[in-house]
């Protein structure tokens, strides 16, 4: 759903230009945050009817996301000045 399409949209669209800017290390753990995230939703679709699973496993994501979203806050957008995001925004929303 909407959290593939976020993902899948930093992996082509996002991703490129901050790996371009220097940030490939860092591109590289959010890529797999993103792949930790989605082996957790597989994980997800097959816990169909245990509910101990399914609250375990949807705290699981979130706390990924968390992170996720803490360490693009912490270590990825720090690196980019007023022109970066200008720039970025300019060429992700072709």
């Amino acid at each position: 759903g909407p959290m593939e399409r976020h993902m899948e949209y930093e992996e082509r669209s996002l991703f490129p230009k901050l790996a371009a800017r220097g940030l490939e290390p860092e591109v590289g753990v959010a890529t797999k945050h993103h792949e930790a995230i989605r082996e957790k939703r597989a994980e997800l679709e097959k816990a169909e009817g245990d509910q101990a699973a399914l609250a375990q496993l949807v705290f699981d994501v979130a706390r990924l996301m968390l992170h996720h979203t803490n360490f693009e806050g912490d270590y990825i957008y720090p690196e980019l000045d007023s022109e970066d995001w200008r720039e970025l925004m300019e060429e992700t929303m072709h």
